[in-house]
């Protein structure tokens, strides 16, 4: 006899509603491979009664970095938080516990709901970085567990009492197949580390290029979101060599971390050497006197006529936004031939 499942529901399939024992189809659309940028709101995006109804997810790119979620509808009667995890393993016919490999650092992300049947996603995305290849004739199956206070373990699977006992008697789990798509992927993909520290500050961030061949393409993507501000320029056509962009100035709160993914197709182009800067500017207020003495404005930089891309707002160029004293504070430089 079927009993209704009461705490975070992964589901099996679009039809799955929370019974427990439920029907072992794993097809899951609530792990939802969101593709290659991080998403400023995702439970915004994927919490609606229309997009729940749907399976959004997105192919997945080789030796890409690419972005998921696990979604969630809270059968809890009243509010309830818990810990997301996603994994992945090859294709196993049991997929015991052994064979599960986490996707990101392996600790979770935090996930809550305020009210019963309410549809929630963490804030942040899982990161695979440099996704491998599925391994000849196999795919991938990616796994999505939720912990709780009702149910705060990850299992343990390693024979097939454990493996039918857990399948039959939890809800807040699923799997879904994968299959990595290698066309599209960039020819490299160089990361960054960002910490802003302790103090927030107007920042502006900005990429430059030297040379790279005419028709070849870049991006620079955050892989976090400020508040629900998503610091990504999409893939960019080179059509001048010794060009680039910037993103508007935004306000980056204290202690925000972040990579930063700077990806490159050649797009069948050929050429010479090329390089790539990434720059950090600090937008000194007027209210710090000392430093902001030191700051030169944006055509002391050489980056005042940048186009501003990203936020819906690429018709501006940097000076657009007003004179600003800005201090450089951080570099990366990317050398290569294409």
């Amino acid at each position: 006899m079927s009993q209704q499942w009461d705490d975070f529901l992964i589901r099996n399939n679009r039809s799955d509603i929370g019974q427990v024992p439920r029907a072992q189809d794993w097809r899951s659309p609530d792990i939802i491979p969101a593709g290659q940028a991080p998403i400023g709101d995702p439970t915004a995006l994927y919490g609606t009664p229309a997009s729940y109804a749907t399976d959004p997810g997105q192919n997945i790119l080789y030796n890409a970095t690419n972005f998921f979620y696990i979604r969630s509808k809270n059968l809890r009667n009243g509010a309830n938080t818990g810990t997301a995890f996603l994994y992945y393993s090859n294709s196993q016919l049991l997929n015991y516990t052994s064979n599960w490999q986490p996707i990101g650092d392996g600790k979770g992300l935090a996930i809550s709901s305020t009210d019963l049947a309410q549809i929630v996603t963490p804030g942040k995305a899982f990161v695979w970085e440099n996704t491998p290849a599925q391994p000849s004739g196999f795919h991938y199956c990616l796994i999505g567990l939720i912990t709780t206070a009702a149910h705060p373990t990850t299992p343990e699977m390693h024979n097939v009492i454990d493996l039918a006992t857990f399948i039959c008697t939890n809800d807040n789990w699923s799997q879904r197949n994968i299959t990595i798509v290698q066309q599209g992927a960039p020819d490299f993909d160089k990361k960054f580390n960002y910490d802003q520290g302790a103090i927030a500050a107007q920042m502006n961030f900005s990429l430059t290029w030297t040379t790279p061949p005419i028709g070849s393409k870049v991006r620079l993507v955050a892989r976090d979101p400020i508040g629900t501000t998503v610091l990504d320029s999409q893939v960019q056509t080179i059509t001048q060599q010794n060009f680039g962009f910037v993103f508007p100035p935004v306000s980056v709160p204290a202690n925000y971390k972040t990579v930063f993914d700077l990806e490159y197709w050649a797009n069948g182009q050929s050429g010479g050497d090329m390089s790539f800067t990434v720059n950090a500017y600090y937008y000194v207020p007027p209210a710090q006197p000392s430093l902001h003495a030191f700051g030169r404005n944006l055509a002391g930089h050489g980056i005042d006529h940048l186009p501003v891309i990203a936020f819906n707002d690429d018709s501006r160029v940097l000076k657009d936004f007003g004179p600003q004293a800005a201090i450089l504070l951080g570099s990366q430089v990317v050398t290569t031939r294409p």
